[in-house]
């Protein structure tokens, strides 16, 4: 069922879904409009919801295969393992969307629509079904996958052999071409995982954050972080977090941790013009 309440008009109404018609979003979440004029409520079957969309998806090519086969279907992303472990629904995905122009579209952090399978998936005669809608602006570029330890061991092996940005509790990298940071810790606690990453980010053109005026009030894009989100810890015992950053020119960077006593390591460095 879908009930939509439309502000401008003050109409209601709660109805059936139409033969072939989507729900607006997926499961019983609400969806307001890109105008807020708009906000639905959909309700649906959940066995029948996920396993429509895979039977869609096994119909095409997948977009890559790896523990999960990745799908795209019309505006949605829908993700299908067969026979699936607890571990493959405990591990937390990453759905990373450029947008064709090369810039993020309002807000800046848009790009990033990381989800847990417990929020948008569900199991089906042992296979694991996930289904996650991507944004409606025009797409250049998905970057799709879970932080698992091989995500995190990657992107370790990626910075090996070269020369921190800073030194810290948690070392950071910049890779300039790829315009990511990678966090590394060896021998992390579960204090370092619990503690939340802030992450400044200042734009050379303070247009760039003129979508909020919180952040040009500060003078920088807040990008903060948990590890939960964005980290994987290794089988040695070392921690991994990788943060990307937006498409726009940047002159510097300031990250670090911080509790509610305050912050517990930072560090800033300037960016290459």
């Amino acid at each position: 069922f879908v009930r939509t309440n439309d502000f401008r008009s003050g109409e209601r109404n709660f109805r059936e879904l139409r033969d072939g018609e989507r729900c607006p979003v997926h499961l019983a979440n609400t969806y307001v409009s890109r105008y807020y004029a708009s906000v639905y409520h959909c309700f649906v079957e959940p066995v029948a919801y996920f396993d429509g969309y895979r039977r869609e998806a096994l119909a095409t090519e997948p977009l890559s295969r790896s523990r999960f086969a990745a799908y795209r279907v019309d505006d949605f992303m829908v993700y299908v393992r067969d026979g699936c472990s607890a571990e493959d629904l405990g591990l937390r995905f990453f759905l990373h969307v450029r947008s064709t122009d090369g810039r993020y579209p309002p807000p800046v952090y848009a790009w990033k629509h990381d989800f847990d399978f417990g929020h948008s998936g569900a199991r089906i005669d042992g296979d694991c079904v996930a289904v996650r809608r991507l944004p409606d602006y025009p797409i250049a570029h998905i970057e799709t996958g879970q932080y698992t330890a091989e995500y995190g061991e990657a992107a370790r092996r990626a910075v090996a052999g070269a020369e921190p940005r800073a030194r810290s509790r948690f070392d950071v990298w910049l890779d300039e071409d790829e315009r990511v940071l990678t966090y590394v810790r060896e021998g992390c606690s579960a204090e370092d995982m619990a503690t939340r990453f802030f992450l400044h980010v200042y734009p050379v053109d303070a247009g760039d954050i003129l979508d909020d005026w919180a952040r040009v009030e500060h003078g920088f894009d807040n990008l903060d972080f948990s590890f939960r989100e964005q980290g994987v810890r290794l089988g040695d015992g070392a921690c991994v977090a990788v943060a990307a950053l937006p498409d726009y020119p940047v002159t510097s960077v300031r990250t670090g941790q911080y509790d509610a006593t305050g912050e517990r390591w930072a560090a800033e460095f300037a960016l290459p013009e």
